[in-house]
């Protein structure tokens, strides 16, 4: 019969012990400290003014390990290094501009940004357009997005989607395309206006337009000119 040798309670208490302050250590070694209070609330005080943060929350990371922090008697100024705002991983410059203790020293964070955005309630197909009852609002983490979000549906009026969306999908402004209004070879309301005139006439189209674009047109008397495309069939022309 084999016999298995345990060590004293005692013992192994003292080893749990010594193993579970090895982790704490080794876990604070690898996440890096953060400055000291004073400083922290000024980086977090410059974060939560910027006015990109206007109804937004946030989280700071600390990224860098600093060590030795120069004293300052007063909190340091803050300003941002390389972006316009302080999404994601920044650069952050610390000045502190007392009387001998004069310094500045750049700090590396990791901002985490959440907000509203919109969203699609529903599958979207290329090609349909845009219904603002298609949207609704969502908290997202909103720093993992490098291009801008939209915050008002209302530009995308007289848009129409351009690539399929699936659910839940958050919307941006490169997902949309403008509206064809007028197809190449419908039949069009045509408008001429000139000096003290207005005069409703029809004609054909001879290429696609959206609202605002440039649309070539054959009149009813085979004339060729061009106009304005203003709405769904409707061309405007001006007269010199």
């Amino acid at each position: 019969m084999t016999m298995v040798l345990r060590p004293p309670r005692a013992l192994r208490f003292l080893i749990g012990m010594v193993l579970a302050l090895l982790t704490a250590w080794s876990q604070a070694q690898s996440t890096p400290a953060g400055p000291p209070a004073p400083m922290a609330q000024a980086i977090r005080s410059f974060v939560s003014s910027h006015p990109s943060m206007v109804g937004r929350s946030f989280e700071i990371t600390w990224r860098d390990r600093q060590a030795p922090w120069p004293a300052c008697a007063s909190a340091p100024g803050v300003s941002l290094l390389r972006k316009d705002r302080p999404w994601g991983q920044v650069y952050l410059q610390l000045e502190c501009r007392e009387p001998g203790q004069t310094w500045r020293q750049t700090v590396q964070v990791q901002v985490t940004v959440f907000g509203k955005t919109w969203v699609t309630k529903s599958s979207l197909k290329p090609g349909k357009w845009v219904n603002l009852n298609d949207f609704e609002t969502k908290v997202i983490e909103l720093s993992k997005y490098k291009e801008d979000l939209i915050d008002d549906l209302s530009v995308l009026d007289g848009l129409e989607v351009a690539r399929p969306l699936s659910a839940g999908t958050v919307v941006k402004l490169n997902d949309f395309k403008p509206t064809s209004v007028i197809k190449s070879g419908d039949l069009i309301k045509l408008t001429l206006l000139g000096q003290g005139f207005e005069m409703v006439t029809s004609g054909q189209a001879l290429n696609d337009a959206v609202i605002g674009a440039t649309v070539r047109v054959r009149t009813v008397e085979g004339k060729a000119l061009q106009g304005k495309a203003v709405g769904p069939g409707k061309v405007e022309a001006v007269l010199d």
